[in-house]
């Protein structure tokens, strides 16, 4: 089923795309030069934004709202529910609007601007070549911020991280007996006192 999903998605590159190669001399060398050239690249562009972004932020977002849900929905209205608990769904939370956010932020002006430019409406001058390269790199940029928003707001992510880069190891040998003995009682608890960031 994926494989027919990715064929699917793909045909339309297919059908909108053609080479058209330009032979042409340059210092008294034969250099060819291949570009891609399509018929009905506006078709192509808006379909591309409409599954490269539309769609998935649309099931992203719908997917984050049900987990929230969820979450919420556990344990709601129980005595038992603690301040502890309730910090933990709002951090979640926020966490979760954070990433779709920035996802959404970050991809949205490249999308616009692909858009735009396929239907002719986004004037090519010095600034507007600089927006976009800028629109670009913003967009690869998202795949760097999400581990840093983690960092920031997850402390189970932070531990993890910390485990995973020995930055416990680092801290434990500059504690005291009684410190090393504290952390470990903390962890048996399943919280950790000491966060490395």
């Amino acid at each position: 089923m994926y494989s027919l999903t990715i064929f699917v998605l793909i045909t339309r590159l297919i059908i909108s795309h053609d080479v058209n190669c330009i032979c042409f001399r340059f210092l008294e060398e034969k250099l060819v030069l291949c570009t891609f050239t399509n018929g009905n690249h506006a078709f192509f562009q808006i379909t591309f934004f409409l599954t490269s972004y539309v769609i998935p932020l649309a099931i992203t977002v719908c997917l984050y709202i049900g987990m929230v849900f969820r979450l919420w929905k556990s344990g709601f209205g129980a005595l038992t529910e603690n301040n502890r608990i309730l910090q933990g769904k709002r951090r979640v939370t926020w966490m979760v609007v954070t990433v779709v956010s920035v996802f959404a932020l970050c991809w949205l002006p490249i999308q616009v601007i692909s858009v735009l430019k396929s239907l002719h409406k986004y004037e090519i001058t010095g600034l507007s070549v600089g927006i976009q390269i800028a629109a670009h790199v913003l967009g690869y940029l998202n795949s760097c911020v999400n581990p840093i928003i983690y960092l920031v707001m997850s402390g189970q992510f932070r531990r993890a991280f910390c485990q995973s880069f020995c930055c416990k190891t680092k801290i434990s040998s500059s504690l005291t007996r009684e410190q090393k003995e504290s952390l470990r009682l903390s962890n048996i608890e399943g919280r950790t006192s000491i966060d490395c960031l």
